[in-house]
């Protein structure tokens, strides 16, 4: 679904990157043709010219941007905060009772919740997944939403900022540069990997397929819509953490001081209940505001007629 995105930031750059060619040119022209008196005032109304092009083209791509975006995040749709209480009531059991899942057992679960549609039983299988050492990945609109902003932020960014000079250069400023390093567009493929693995645009679709599939009775039917479910659900082993030379010394230290044999003060209350792991859920990213602001501010304005002022002295 970025593929819009990058074919928007290829196009807009290309457009910023002509007009400055155009406006180098005309410079180059003036500097060539004019007399030296009149120069200042042709380079000044060229500069206006330049300027104007610029916002235009940079109000443009930002338009096309907020509406690009707004059709992604609109997309996003199977999963939402309610409770599937007997999936969940399963899903508790499994954690309380300590046993591992397999990788194929939680792709078979996962399915089940995908189904569903509970985000909150997500979270409740990824949470299983990470005590059975294995990464679960899972769409989540959340989190997918949560990419796209940051990386419509970035877009919003460039396109503000970007003054189109096509190649780096030497004497650039780090601020100007950095911008210069974003034209190969790399940056959108690092969010687009990031929003594949969460986005959830074509689990509505999915689902339909699959009720259809069992309605029409079709096997095969059934086994491609199924097959659309399991690309959703992919597992990894989680590496092993490396251990803390700090954490064995405390260890060990422990160990010396209180041997096991000794009898340790426990305080009931303060257990955690069997199978609850308290983890913070981390709040979805926010929209970003995607507008930009045409108007002079009053820097500008001062700025624009005391360069007006120096052009008319010169003439």
């Amino acid at each position: 679904m970025f593929n819009v995105l990058k074919e928007e930031f290829k196009a807009n750059t290309l457009k910023m990157q002509q007009i400055r060619a155009v406006h180098e040119r005309k410079e180059k022209e003036i500097r060539d043709v004019y007399a030296p008196g009149k120069i200042p005032r042709f380079l000044h109304e060229e500069e206006k010219n330049y300027k104007s092009a610029m916002k235009k083209a940079r109000l443009d791509a930002i338009n096309q941007l907020n509406a690009s975006v707004k059709k992604i995040e609109s997309a996003q749709g199977g999963m939402d905060s309610h409770i599937d209480t007997a999936l969940l009531t399963e899903l508790n059991a499994i954690s309380a009772s300590g046993l591992g899942l397999t990788a194929s057992e939680l792709k078979n679960i996962g399915q089940k919740v995908l189904s569903s549609g509970s985000a909150i039983c997500a979270r409740k299988l990824i949470e299983i997944a990470e005590m059975s050492g294995i990464k679960l990945t899972m769409p989540d609109p959340d989190k997918a939403r949560s990419v796209l902003y940051e990386c419509a932020e970035e877009l919003l960014d460039f396109y503000k900022h970007y003054d189109g000079t096509a190649k780096y250069k030497t004497n650039m400023s780090i601020d100007e540069g950095k911008y210069c390093f974003k034209l190969n567009g790399k940056f959108i493929d690092e969010h687009e990997k990031k929003f594949e693995a969460a986005t959830s645009s074509n689990l509505n679709q999915t689902k339909k397929a699959v009720e259809e599939a069992e309605e029409d009775k079709k096997e095969k039917t059934l086994e491609n819509a199924l097959n659309e479910f399991r690309k959703m659900v992919s597992t990894e082993d989680v590496p092993e953490q490396k251990k803390s030379d700090a954490a064995e010394f405390v260890k060990a230290y422990n160990s010396k001081m209180n041997p096991s044999n000794m009898p340790q003060p426990q305080v009931a209350f303060m257990r955690p209940s069997p199978g609850v792991v308290s983890k913070r859920v981390p709040k979805p990213k926010a929209r970003p505001d995607l507008t930009y602001n045409t108007a002079d501010t009053p820097a500008s304005t001062a700025a624009k007629e005391l360069s007006q002022k120096m052009a008319a002295r010169t003439e």
